[in-house]
């Protein structure tokens, strides 16, 4: 089955982690020609799609502790940790970074509306794994936004959202593209 396929593909992962952060060649990653994937780093996609626990869903090793070594030793980026740990479900430690917190709704931006205790939870982990705080990202989304030819090196921040209008209003708060009223 596939899911025993992954959790066996991140067992050996885990072995693999023990050894420090690996690249394609501790992985054995490459194109038929046998050169390196050098402008992409397989080992986030491995991540992405097998470090996850859900109730229902597929239970993998979690790696946060050892993801989380990394980052503070600069083998692994803080932001692409943060968006594949706010991926992760149940290995998710206490309400996440929120790499993902801003949504695309019909040409608009939205952010979550999360209680004032979540955010400081939330900008806590930030700071811990430096990086920014919440508005600080969200002033940075909408300078890019604004400044087409200007592009941060980050990871997803958007995801594109269809849900109904009552909903939206509901859960999200408008983003907008000027750098007020976003607070």
């Amino acid at each position: 089955s596939t899911f025993l396929e992954d959790e066996n593909l991140m067992e050996e992962l885990h072995k693999i982690f023990e050894s420090g952060y690996p690249d394609e060649y501790d992985v054995g990653l490459f194109f038929r020609n046998n050169k390196s994937i050098d402008h992409f780093n397989t080992i986030p996609v491995i991540l992405l799609h097998n470090y996850t626990s859900y109730e229902k869903y597929k239970i993998g090793i979690d790696l946060t502790d050892k993801l989380l070594e990394y980052v503070h030793s600069g083998e692994l980026n803080n932001g692409l940790f943060a968006y594949l740990h706010d991926r992760s479900g149940d290995f998710m430690l206490n309400f996440g970074y929120a790499s993902t917190s801003i949504f695309k709704v019909r040409g608009k931006f939205y952010k979550d509306q999360s209680s004032i205790e979540v955010l400081k939870k939330r900008n806590l982990n930030r700071k811990t794994i430096w990086m920014d705080q919440l508005e600080d990202f969200y002033r940075k989304f909408i300078f890019q936004q604004n400044n087409s030819e200007f592009q941060f090196f980050t990871f997803p921040s958007a995801s594109q959202i269809d849900l109904p209008d009552e909903l939206v209003k509901k859960v999200f708060k408008e983003l907008k593209l000027t750098d007020n009223n976003n607070r």
